[in-house]
């Protein structure tokens, strides 16, 4: 980060650092707490066993360790040690902060599903408080924000690229100015703005994770949905013909078809229970930005139309999987009907033949009974006859 001087002073200025983590091992988190504050004693004052409190000679430094939706969370916030502090030269002052947070950063675990920055900076005007963003996003190196005010308090959203970021997990940097407000006024409004903003980076995180999860499915329905819709063009086309398909190929295109109608079913199923979940998360944090009623500002995009935004383009690819999936189900359910009813008229075709067969054989063999029955007859009467003569000659009846 560059430091710029600029003429801007801001009121009781602090830096919030909030990583989200899935919690795997609740024990790995509790360690990693304990670490911390080993590495601050005796300096360190420890509220209860899930947060510290660090004090140097001029800023006070809070941990927080929260458990929410499986998710543990790690929130560390630095600020001056007297609240009616002014600063001068915040950029400098921004500076000594990330020097002072980051051997805690460098004890946290390295696969947050989200890092989310808070600079918080009181200003008197809506006028100050715009020229604050300006310089935040110059001294940021990122032009790529969204503004709004909720409440009496300005908030501005910067975004980076993870190409950008160098990271493969999401990252966020807010704004934070309570305009023309008392120091107590300030401390109640900036407490309950972050307790929501939290909840959002939650969601957020978790959404950012699930979605990337399922991405290397996505590209996937592209080459698998023209390769069913070959497959069932040619066994469409063979059907048409007028030449009978044998058993054996109706029987390979009925298992194909089974399989693949099988795998399709499993894969949607579990996008579909993603997708459900994935609007979960956009929903609730659609919510939360509903009840803040945020009112936009003239030459920035607010917060909530931009989060929309980016929940619709995570949402979408979801959605279009789950139905082109379901639409190829529908074709291989289909043919597989086609298949298998022109397979049982294929099978009964053949019984019939086989009985016709049968039929012609039995009535060959009755026909042959019936001639050699009458053979049977004929050499019987012949032998009698020859017996009977024989006897005649044996008595000399006959001369």
């Amino acid at each position: 980060m560059e430091s710029k001087e600029l003429d801007l002073t801001l009121g009781s200025p602090s830096l919030i650092n909030i990583l989200i983590f899935e919690t795997e091992n609740q024990e790995n988190t509790d360690r990693t707490l304990e670490l911390i504050k080993r590495a601050h004693t005796p300096r360190s004052i420890e509220g209860d066993n899930k947060s510290i409190k660090i004090i140097s000679e001029d800023t006070l430094c809070g941990v927080e360790l929260t458990e929410e939706k499986n998710c543990s969370v790690f929130s560390i916030s630095i600020n001056h040690l007297h609240d009616d502090y002014v600063s001068k030269e915040w950029q400098k002052d921004l500076e000594y902060y990330w020097r002072q947070v980051q051997p805690i950063l460098n004890v946290l675990p390295k696969n947050p599903i989200l890092f989310l920055s808070v600079f918080v900076g009181s200003t008197n005007s809506q006028g100050e408080a715009l020229n604050l963003v300006q310089q935040y996003s110059e001294y940021l190196g990122c032009r790529k924000a969204s503004a709004g005010v909720i409440g009496n308090c300005l908030l501005a959203t910067f975004r980076k690229t993870a190409d950008e970021t160098g990271v493969q997990f999401l990252r966020r940097e807010l704004l934070l100015s309570p305009i023309n407000l008392t120091f107590p006024q300030v401390k109640h409004v900036v407490f309950e703005l972050l307790a929501d903003i939290k909840y959002l980076a939650i969601g957020l995180g978790k959404l950012d994770r699930l979605y990337r999860l399922c991405q290397p499915y996505f590209p996937q329905i592209d080459p698998a949905e023209a390769e069913i819709q070959k497959e069932i063009e040619g066994i469409l086309n063979r059907m048409r013909q007028t030449e009978p398909v044998e058993l054996e190929t109706l029987k390979l295109w009925l298992s194909n078809v089974m399989e693949r109608f099988s795998t399709l079913s499993i894969l949607s199923g579990l996008i579909k229970r993603d997708q459900i979940t994935a609007k979960t998360y956009v929903e609730e944090n659609k919510n939360l930005f509903s009840r803040w009623s945020e009112t936009s500002l003239e030459g920035y995009p607010s917060n909530t139309l931009m989060e929309t935004i980016e929940y619709n383009s995570v949402s979408k690819p979801f959605e279009d999987f789950v139905g082109r999936t379901e639409a190829l189900r529908i074709q291989l359910e289909t043919v597989s009907d086609m298949v298998r009813t022109y397979l049982s008229i294929r099978q009964q075709e053949q019984s019939s033949e086989f009985l016709k067969q049968q039929v012609k054989m039995l009535h060959a063999i009755e026909k042959h009974e019936r001639l050699l029955k009458g053979l049977t007859w004929v050499v019987a009467l012949f032998t009698i006859t020859l017996v009977i003569l024989e006897i005649v000659r044996t008595l000399h009846i006959l001369p």
